[in-house]
């Protein structure tokens, strides 16, 4: 299957983010993508640079102008598409998420995957506006392929690659919006090579590019083979779709030969559970501070 990431760099105006899309989607699908997948929050600017409250007129529901489109988009081309977020919660009042939302071919769509990890930085308040996923990291049947996501701060955390492989993925798409700081821009590809050679699977990264502000972000678009090599990327500045045909029969026999998944320990495992219990790693949890009563 030929999958396409689109890196673009954003304004302030939405409309003009969402028809800049709606152009790198028509372009992938011209080339033959089956599966298009756009980068983080890929609407607006990354308003979670600063904190301001009104950048809560930003959220959206599923029939918001970004889903109308990409649903739209999704029956008219006849693709698939994963389209980052800001989810206003349909059932909790005031409660958002940074999400990425599959739209099937008929323009349906078929499910969501919810930024697990939220970051709290200098440049980064996403706490202030994201409440942690609460879907777990589920792997959706797109045609041939199985495909989960994590989204930015999530590679980080290896946990959920793991999860993912272990939930039967060929690919896991990571849409980003990273600043092209030492520590990020530096260490991008190599997360993404290292994310496939541990799972033995394909990794997509899509990242957004270009300044905001005085912020500048870090692009590099890139897709990466289950034994770790790279097969299309892309620069820090330059917008456009990084593009790869993968399939499924290439992660079963990479398996055969680098056979991670099969040596697993869960011991191992269990460890790791016990040292990230709250009381080993100094966190206090409410009924255990003084004078709160459990």
């Amino acid at each position: 299957m030929l999958v396409a990431g689109v890196q673009m760099a954003c304004v302030v105006d939405k409309t003009a983010n969402l028809e800049k899309a709606d152009s790198y989607m028509r372009q992938a699908a011209a080339r033959g993508a089956r599966l298009v997948v756009l980068q983080e929050l890929f609407g607006t600017r990354f308003f979670p640079a600063s904190v301001d409250a009104a950048n809560f007129r930003l959220a959206e529901g599923d029939d918001g102008p970004t889903m109308t489109l990409m649903r739209g988009l999704a029956r008219s081309l006849n693709v698939w598409v994963a389209a980052g977020l800001f989810e206003r919660d349909r059932e909790i009042a005031g409660r958002h998420f940074n999400s990425q939302l599959i739209v099937a071919p008929d323009g349906q769509i078929a499910g969501r995957y919810r930024k697990t990890f939220i970051p709290l930085r200098r440049r980064n308040n996403e706490r202030y506006y994201f409440t942690p996923g609460n879907l777990g990291v589920p792997v959706f049947e797109i045609e041939e392929l199985r495909v989960a996501f994590n989204i930015c701060y999530d590679r980080h955390f290896p946990e959920l690659a793991r999860i993912a492989a272990l939930q039967g993925a060929h690919l896991l798409c990571y849409p980003t919006a990273a600043l092209a700081d030492v520590g990020r821009v530096n260490t991008w590809q190599a997360e993404m090579i290292s994310r496939a050679g541990e799972n033995v699977f394909y990794v997509m990264g899509v990242g957004r590019c270009g300044m905001e502000d005085e912020r500048t972000y870090s692009g590099q678009s890139i897709i990466v083979d289950p034994c770790g090599t790279v097969l299309a990327s892309l620069s820090v500045e330059d917008e456009g779709l990084v593009m790869a045909d993968i399939s499924a029969s290439a992660v079963e026999e990479a398996r055969i030969d680098y056979a991670h998944l099969r040596d697993l320990r869960a011991d191992v495992y269990r460890r790791l559970l016990e040292l990230t219990e709250p009381e080993n790693i100094g966190i206090v949890t409410a009924p255990q501070r003084e004078g709160v009563i459990a």
